[in-house]
């Protein structure tokens, strides 16, 4: 707004400065006109001078005047338009709700029990039968006798193969198992057999029942145990050191002599010397005399 007004106003002061110029102009050339003019009287020419010396002046002023706003003009800057001022509102933010945590037991971790498996046995007792007869005995036996009730189960003594189940010479039936280190049991004077060839049977599965075929003296099973290399060994010995317990023949009452005492006896020597003991008679019953 203020150069506005600043402009507006030279161009006042330039367009009266040259109104005044024009006129100042006129005015000299018509005194020089006059000075020139031999027909100009002396005191028209008195009369003029006043006018003609005062516009001549105010000229000279005016185009001074002019020329200083001029230069003022020209040296003072502009004044700088500033920029419109942009208010920033302030947005004060809401207050930050921190939620309550919380806190969530968890249940107690329960343990659960350990379930002990109990491996499958590696070895079996072939019968429950009593020892009567042992591996060699004087007559080349070449396995036990295991005495026991005619039905009584006969179980494997391990896993294995069954290689043989029917009639054997010596032995009325019998049941050959093939284990897996290449040993083979052998079970005879069956009653009868529940295997066939061929089947896969487990330690402790019944295989047969108690019988007295073949070359026998009463029920019983014979066991016997042949190893890989094909010779026949203790099976009363390979029993045992597998952890498996044979039940032996114990001897009767009648067969046990009693046992020798180390106590003093407990009755008094007798003296020679002393009198015999009175004989008292046994008493007699009544009925006896009658």
């Amino acid at each position: 707004m203020a150069v506005r007004a600043q402009k507006t106003a030279l161009r006042s002061t330039l367009r009266f400065s040259g109104l005044v110029t024009g006129a100042a102009t006129a005015l000299i050339g018509f005194g020089a006109t006059a000075h020139a003019d031999p027909a100009l009287t002396p005191e028209v020419e008195a009369a003029l001078r006043p006018i003609i010396d005062s516009l001549v002046a105010g000229s000279a002023g005016s185009s001074g005047s002019a020329g200083s706003s001029d230069a003022n003009t020209a040296s003072t800057p502009p004044e700088p338009i500033a920029a419109p001022v942009q208010t920033v509102q302030t947005v004060q933010a809401a207050p930050v709700v921190t939620a309550p945590v919380q806190t969530v037991q968890t249940a107690p971790t329960v343990a659960a029990p350990v379930q002990t498996v109990q491996a499958a046995p590696t070895f079996a007792l072939p019968a429950a039968g009593i020892l009567t007869s042992t591996f060699g005995d004087g007559r080349n036996h070449q396995g036990i006798d295991l005495a026991g009730p005619i039905g009584d189960p006969i179980n494997a003594a391990s896993a294995g193969k069954v290689i043989d189940a029917g009639p054997a010479q010596g032995f009325g039936l019998w049941v050959r198992i093939k284990h897996a280190d290449g040993t083979i049991t052998t079970y005879g004077h069956n009653n009868e057999n529940l295997v066939k060839v061929g089947d896969v049977v487990t330690t402790g599965q019944q295989i047969a029942t108690i019988g007295n075929r073949g070359d026998s003296t009463g029920p019983h099973l014979h066991f016997e145990v042949k190893l890989p290399d094909g010779t026949n060994t203790d099976p009363l010995v390979w029993l045992t050191e597998r952890g498996i317990e044979v039940k032996r023949n114990e001897p009767t009452p009648a067969e046990t002599p009693a046992p020798e005492s180390d106590t003093a006896p407990t009755t008094a020597p007798v003296d020679p010397a002393a009198p015999p003991a009175p004989v008292v008679p046994d008493p007699v019953s009544p009925d006896t005399l009658a």
